[in-house]
């Protein structure tokens, strides 16, 4: 009886994650390409001074991956908070007792490296509009 509702919810709950992560992959890959075309400069300097397009890719990869490390220790820390209190609400909502709610270790790693893929097709699929172009062309459209 308690079961059905429970299940229609984590259904419901998987959609929602699923959207949201699609969602955010794609605003992610918007704000990197327009982020990457305003260091469009840079980046022709860099190859113009021999820099390999690898080395240009792991250095966006890198910046992008600092940033995104606090963010998600902080999104993982307030999903704790607020998964506990949301499942206490449910439950009390449901008439359900002892409903455990915690973001389990194998979770958080799950979305570690489901955010860290994603970041870095975004990342790849940014700075190809940028690496795709040769050095000379680079710099001579910026004049």
């Amino acid at each position: 009886m308690i079961s059905t509702p429970l299940s229609s919810l984590q259904r419901m709950m998987d959609a929602a994650v699923a959207g949201i992560a699609v969602t955010g992959a794609v605003l992610a890959a918007l704000l990197l390409l327009l982020w990457t075309r305003g260091r469009k400069r840079e980046v022709g300097i860099f190859l113009a001074l021999g820099k390999g397009k690898g080395e240009i890719l792991l250095q966006f990869f890198a910046e992008n991956l600092l940033l995104a490390l606090p963010a998600g220790a902080a999104a993982l820390g307030l999903a704790a908070l607020l998964g506990e209190r949301a499942g206490d609400i449910l439950a009390a909502a449901n008439g359900v007792e002892g409903l455990d709610v915690a973001v389990r270790f194998q979770d958080a790693a799950a979305v570690y490296g489901l955010g860290a893929l994603l970041l870095a097709l975004a990342v790849l699929l940014a700075a190809a509009t940028v690496l795709r172009c040769k050095p000379k062309d680079i710099l001579s459209q910026m004049e």
